[in-house]
This record gives C-alpha cells, sequence and structure tokens, in this order.
C-alpha cells in the first residue's frame, strides 16, 4: 500500500513534467532510476564511512553499485527466463510478435530505461572505476534499445532482451 501511495503522490506527478515526457519517463522507468540512485548513494555513505576498514572502502562507488546491479540483474533473468520459455501466452505470428503489446516486456523496459538513464549511466560517467567506454557504449545501446521498446513496438522482444 505505502508503494502505490508513493507512487502516486510522487511518481505520477514526476511523469507528467514535460521534461520526463520528452525523455520517455513513466512511473515506473522513474521508481526503478530513483530507487537505484537512492540504493546507491546510502551505499556509498554506508562503504566509505560508517563501514569498518576493508576493501569496500576503496571502491565505494564500484562496490555500491555492484551490491545493486547484482540482485538487480538476477531478478530481471528469473523473471524474463520464465516469461520466455514457461509462459504460455505466446504471439502465434511474427506480426503479433512484433506489433502487438506485450505487458511484461514494456515492465521490462520501462524499468531498464529508467535505472540505466537515472543510475547506471551517470555512475558509469562519475565512478571512476566504472568510466569504462566498452560499458558506457553497453549501457547507451541498452537505453536505446529499452527507448524503442517503450512502445507496444518490440515489446515482445524486450523480455528476451532485458530478462532472459
Amino acid at each position: 500500500m505505502l508503494l502505490a501511495e508513493l507512487e502516486e503522490a510522487l511518481f505520477i506527478p514526476l511523469a507528467a513534467t514535460p521534461l520526463a515526457q520528452a525523455v520517455g519517463l513513466t512511473p515506473l522507468a522513474l521508481a526503478a532510476g530513483v530507487s537505484c540512485l537512492a540504493a546507491q548513494l546510502l551505499l556509498f555513505v554506508a562503504f566509505s564511512y560508517l563501514l569498518p576498514d576493508g576493501p569496500w572502502r576503496r571502491l565505494p562507488g564500484l562496490t555500491a553499485h555492484q551490491c545493486i546491479c547484482f540482485p538487480l540483474m538476477i531478478g530481471l533473468a528469473c523473471v524474463g527466463v520464465q516469461d520466455w520459455f514457461l509462459s504460455a501466452a505466446v504471439p502465434t505470428s511474427l506480426s503479433g510478435r512484433v506489433l502487438d503489446e506485450h505487458r511484461l516486456g514494456g515492465q521490462l523496459a520501462q524499468l531498464v530505461y529508467g535505472e540505466l538513464l537515472l543510475w547506471d549511466i551517470p555512475c558509469g560517467l562519475l565512478v571512476p572505476s566504472l568510466r569504462e567506454p566498452l560499458m558506457l557504449a553497453h549501457h547507451f545501446g541498452m537505453a536505446a534499445v529499452a527507448y524503442a521498446t517503450l512502445s507496444p513496438l518490440c515489446s515482445y522482444y524486450a523480455v528476451f532482451f532485458f530478462g532472459a
């Protein structure tokens, strides 16, 4: 219930702003991106200042990023594999797979787009240990694919690209 109230009070109005609409941020995309960004900041502070000395203190931005990224990718993979391989609701025609809306594919695209645009790409640009050109290219490419699958067009394949 609290999550629904938070979405209605914060993310829906934010998604209605001209900037959010211009870049395609939906309430789900905003929630995903802001959640990852908040977790990054909290973990960075914890690894930098609150925890005792250890390897996390030398690279707190990278460690925080990995602590968020690992469960996020595991969750996306579990959802994507389950839907891609076990779902009975597979469109029977090529035109159905390309043109029809796939609800879960659209949700995965929104989630991935939000976390990439608001958290992963900024972290890749701001955290020195994450500033690898190949990974930045990968993240910009994924953001472009996620943006393209925000529409119903090819949203069925978003399950494969972002999950399976």
